[in-house]
């Protein structure tokens, strides 16, 4: 049940990840949360999400737009999906648009 227990922020994060759906990047996740984080922010809280088994990563096409670099896409996993119904009975999340 530990494994369950995340930061406000990551949960707001992990909310986002599962609402895009699969395959998420980054960069949506931002543009969903606005200015409240940084990509940067998001990145490191999606690695370390992934590390605890809560989201899994994968790695995009190389697309000649982004200069042949493939993005990290993150999915949320049934443990992430547990520590986000653990987070919501312990935190007040504002729903995500």
């Amino acid at each position: 049940m530990l494994e369950a227990v995340i930061k406000p922020n990551d949960a707001v994060i992990l909310q986002t990840v599962s609402k895009l759906g699969q395959n998420t990047c980054v960069s949506e996740v931002y543009k969903k949360l606005g200015p409240a984080f940084s990509e940067k922010a998001i990145l490191d809280a999606c690695d370390r999400m992934h590390l605890r088994g809560h989201l899994n990563r994968s790695k995009s096409a190389s697309e000649p737009k982004q200069g042949g670099k493939k993005k990290k896409l993150y999915t949320i996993t049934p443990q992430g999906h547990e520590a986000l119904r653990f987070a919501k009975t312990v935190y007040t999340l504002e729903p995500v648009g």
